[in-house]
């Protein structure tokens, strides 16, 4: 049996594929960059203390 595919479907599926295979290169400020750095080094500090209480 065959799903009835409509011209709304088909340019959604159009524009997901276009969209999948050349996506937009986002543009990240400087914000994005200190917070990555926040969570990277809390991790790192929260590994430390746990490897300190634990050993």
């Amino acid at each position: 049996m065959k799903r009835y595919v409509g011209s709304a479907d088909n340019a959604m599926h159009e524009k997901w594929a276009k969209w999948s295979m050349q996506p937009k290169k986002q543009r990240r400020n400087i914000g994005y960059y200190a917070s990555v750095l926040v969570v990277a080094v809390s991790a790192f500090i929260v590994v430390g203390f746990h490897q300190y209480l634990v050993f």
